[in-house]
C-alpha cells in the first residue's frame, strides 16, 4: 500500500462511521426522537422530578451512551446546567462525554485496530500513528462541539493506535470549554426561561460547524 494511503484509509474507516450514525439518526428523526423542543421538554422534566443526584446520573449515563444513540447532547449538557448549576452541570457534562469518548476510543483501538493490522503493515502503521500525532490532538480538541464529529474523531483515535492518557487530556481540553458554555447557558435559563438554554444548545454546534468549515 503507498504511504499516501494510509491516511486516507483512516479517513475512510471514519467516513463509514459516520455514514452509519447518520443512518441511525435518520431512522430515529423519522421515528420523531429528535424533536429539540421535544427533547428539552423531557430533560426539564427529569431535572424538575428527578433528585439531583438520579438527575446527573442520567445525564452521565446517556451522554456516555451518545456514541451509538442520536441523543441531542446539546441539550443534555444544558439541561444539566439547567438542574444542577454551572459547576454541576459543568461535571456532568464533562464526565458523560469523556466516557462516550473512551467507548469509542477503546472499541475502535481493541477491536477496530487488529482489524486494520491485518490490512497494512506494521511501517504504515507506524505512519498513520505520526500523522495523527502529529493532526489528530487538535482534531479531538476542536471537534468537541460539532455534531456527530466527536465520536468519529475518537474512533479514529483508537484505530491510529493513540494511547489513553493523550487522548484523555486532548478530549478533556476541547470538553471542558464546551460543557462550560452549554452549563452556563443552561444555569441562566433558570432565570430566562428555557430560550436561553435552547439558544446554547443550538448556536454552539452552529457557530463550530461554521468555523469548521471556514478552517478548510
Amino acid at each position: 500500500m503507498p504511504e499516501r494511503r494510509i491516511a486516507p484509509l483512516l479517513v475512510g474507516l471514519v467516513a463509514g462511521l459516520m455514514g452509519l450514525m447518520l443512518v441511525v439518526f435518520g431512522l430515529a428523526s423519522v421515528a420523531g426522537y429528535t424533536d429539540e423542543a421535544a427533547a428539552a421538554e423531557t430533560v426539564g422534566r427529569w431535572a424538575a422530578d428527578l433528585d439531583e443526584p438520579v438527575f446527573a446520573m442520567l445525564i452521565v449515563a446517556l451522554l456516555a451512551a451518545d456514541l451509538a444513540l442520536p441523543l441531542p447532547s446539546s441539550l443534555l449538557m444544558t439541561g444539566a446546567g439547567a438542574g444542577l448549576g454551572l459547576v454541576g452541570g459543568l461535571l456532568a457534562g464533562t464526565v458523560g462525554c469523556l466516557l462516550g469518548a473512551l467507548v469509542g476510543h477503546h472499541l475502535c483501538l481493541r477491536h477496530g485496530r487488529p482489524w486494520l493490522e491485518r490490512r497494512v503493515s506494521d511501517a504504515e502503521l507506524d505512519k498513520a500513528e505520526a500523522w495523527f500525532a502529529r493532526w489528530g490532538p487538535w482534531a479531538i480538541v476542536l471537534s468537541r462541539p460539532v455534531p456527530m464529529l466527536p465520536e468519529a474523531v475518537s474512533c479514529l483515535a483508537g484505530l491510529s493506535g493513540m494511547k489513553r492518557a493523550p487522548f484523555v487530556a486532548f478530549t478533556l481540553l476541547g470538553t471542558v470549554p464546551t460543557a462550560s458554555v452549554y452549563a452556563a447557558a443552561g444555569a441562566w435559563s433558570r432565570e430566562g426561561g428555557l430560550g436561553w438554554a435552547v439558544l446554547g444548545a443550538l448556536g454552539l454546534p452552529a457557530l463550530a460547524l461554521l468555523i469548521s468549515r471556514r478552517a478548510r
